[in-house]
């Protein structure tokens, strides 16, 4: 179920964050995206007797078909230590299997006089097989 695969996106990400000495403050789900897997077309020859091969796509749902995944998206309000805790966070989020994909950080310092705690917004993405 999505909801499933929601709640723990969100624990990976908050054990993540946790563990580089960070906080969460907020988190939130996304919407939920259908996508269809599409095996690639073939094409007519070219004129020197070579193949090729079209790389395959990512559409948007259909309502019958095989290959049929959901992107669940996560949205998480963090206050993080400094900006290495921050680098190693986004590291780590993006080579972990199974594959998460940060769509957006937004950072910005949280007191400007001690410019070294760091407030971030970070959205995440993941596949879900259904």
């Amino acid at each position: 179920m999505p909801s499933l695969a929601s709640a723990a996106l969100q624990d990976t990400i908050k054990g993540i964050v946790t563990n580089r000495g960070g906080t969460v403050s907020s988190v939130r789900v996304g919407k939920v995206e259908d996508i269809v897997y599409q095996e690639p077309v073939a094409a007519e020859k070219p004129a020197n007797g070579a193949k090729e091969k079209k790389a395959p796509s990512l559409k948007k749902a259909k309502p019958e078909g095989e290959g049929k995944f959901k992107v669940i998206n996560v949205s998480l309000d963090i206050v993080v230590p400094d900006p290495a805790a921050l680098r190693d966070i986004l590291f780590f989020i993006e080579t972990r299997t199974p594959y998460l994909v940060v769509r957006e950080v937004d950072s910005r310092v949280r007191n400007l006089k001690e410019p070294r705690e760091l407030v971030v917004k970070l959205d995440v993405a993941a596949l879900y097989g259904s």
